[in-house]
């Protein structure tokens, strides 16, 4: 079969006449053409328009609505929420009165004990400029948000260091920065929501009355590393509020009843402060939200309430106690606070252990076995440096102080430490790793520790307030 040849060069002069006389021609097609085409075009260019600015508009309207949401949802605050969402769009749209004047608000609140979430959904009407051709006067548009504040509860544990080396300046001090803390923790917060324990120690810790159900039930205690023993108090009038812990039990968050030994008043290194804290002002506040006893507690602490001795580690062990939800319902007979400790999981709960100290945790010492105990437990006996044997030494201290941090980290406790004008590099590093990071570590050189407190105070306020 033969194929005919196209002749490309013809073919591309006859497309190029055809097109040059449909441009040229002087008929009214075009014009037709044009004129059915043109009111879509416009139209379509007046609708683009509209959209668009609808769009800007409504960007405003959502700006001010979040921001609206955010502000009704503090738990701080007292105004009606459509009030409050209305003057925050009203201000986003300050610049469109004709806009802002068909907005409709409708705020929905759920309120429990401590939290609040705010439900907002606006519609407004935007005025069309060129769609109005069309019979489309305006454009409904609609934006909502929501924002939630909760406030967590909080359990905090301060450990305070009342040694002897904590003079007037330093104990003054610490009581009107640990006073400020305690009045931004507790100020206007609920009493069930935040709880503030107060651990001071020296040589050790001194613990309410109702801890002699751990003392050994007998009539004497005889000391299992030393030759005395002591006549064991009927009642918590004849007792200290002291008592024995070796290494194993202070690292150990459990305690049994009936069976710890006491610790009698005696001195090492100042004869005027006991080991024992031997004033009833240092004895230990667990778990309180009333703001006047936590404030007259710390005001209590003077300089007759110092204590020979650096127990850190066992002042530290009280403090992570006091929030361990093994001890829940032991520490305080106050039905609001029969359920803390809080479970170390509970998302609605906020714990924090805060330790200062102005020197280095000590060995753990008693008198030796030429020690006399006198009759009452209350009488404080001088036996000096000489006079004392080693209950456990300076490093074992350490490594308990470690431990019982490393634990509190563990379960997600916040640990801040404050090194209160510690000279000593050791002791500065035992703080620093006993924070939760760098940043929860506060080194006070000087006398200025109120700038410590009121950082850590302003992280837990952050920490109780989600979003």
């Amino acid at each position: 079969m033969k194929v005919k040849k196209i002749d490309l060069c013809a073919t591309n002069r006859y497309l190029f006449e055809n097109i040059k006389s449909f441009l040229f021609c002087r008929g009214g097609n075009i014009a037709v053409t044009f004129a059915l085409t043109a009111s879509t075009v416009v139209v379509g260019m007046g609708g683009a328009l509209d959209y668009s600015r609808a769009g800007i508009l409504t960007a405003k309207l959502q700006s001010g609505l979040d921001s609206g949401v955010l502000a009704a949802a503090s738990m701080s605050q007292e105004a009606p929420s459509s009030e409050i969402i209305a003057a925050f769009v009203a201000a986003a749209l300050e610049d469109h009165p004709s806009f802002r004047e068909t907005v409709q608000i409708q705020a929905d609140i759920n309120e429990t004990l401590n939290s609040r979430t705010i439900t907002a959904t606006a519609t407004a009407d935007v005025e069309t400029l060129l769609l109005g051709v069309t019979g489309i006067n305006s454009i409904r548009v609609q934006r909502s948000a929501q924002a939630r504040e909760q406030i967590k509860n909080i359990e905090i544990s301060l450990v305070l260091d009342i040694s002897s080396s904590m003079n007037s300046g330093r104990l003054g001090n610490l009581r009107s920065a640990a006073i400020d803390f305690a009045n931004t923790m507790l100020e206007g917060a609920s009493s069930t929501a935040t709880t503030l324990s107060i651990i001071p120690y020296g040589g050790t810790v001194r613990l309410p009355p109702s801890f002699l159900d751990f003392v050994i039930d007998d009539d004497t205690f005889q000391h299992p590393n030393f030759s005395w023993e002591l006549n064991v108090p009927d009642d918590i009038n004849g007792w200290n509020g002291c008592l024995e812990m070796h290494s194993d039990q202070v690292r150990s968050i459990t305690l049994e009843q009936n069976s710890l030994g006491i610790i009698p008043g005696f001195t090492v290194w100042n004869q005027d402060n006991g080991w024992c804290p031997d004033h009833p002002s240092a004895e230990t506040l667990f778990i309180s939200g009333d703001l006047q006893e936590v404030s007259n507690h710390i005001n209590d602490l003077q300089s007759n309430t110092r204590s020979d001795g650096t127990g850190t580690d066992i002042g530290v062990g009280w403090g992570l106690r006091a929030l361990h939800p093994e001890w829940r319902g032991t520490f305080s007979d106050d039905p609001l606070h029969l359920s803390r400790p809080a479970d170390f999981d509970d998302p609605d709960t906020v714990k924090v252990l805060i330790v200062m100290t102005d020197g280095g945790t000590t060995a753990q010492l008693r008198p030796g076995n030429s020690f006399t105990p006198p009759d009452s437990l209350l009488t404080l006996t001088h036996v000096g440096t000489p006079g004392t044997s080693l209950l456990y030494h300076r490093n074992e201290a350490r490594a308990n102080f470690e431990h019982l941090c490393d634990e509190a980290k563990m379960n997600n406790v916040h640990v801040y430490t404050i090194a209160f004008q510690v000279r000593t590099g050791w002791q500065k590093s035992d703080m620093e790793t006993c924070a939760t990071s760098n940043s929860h570590y506060f080194e006070v050189e000087n006398l200025n520790i109120e700038d410590a407190f009121s950082s850590i105070a302003s992280n837990i306020t952050f920490l109780r307030i989600s979003q």
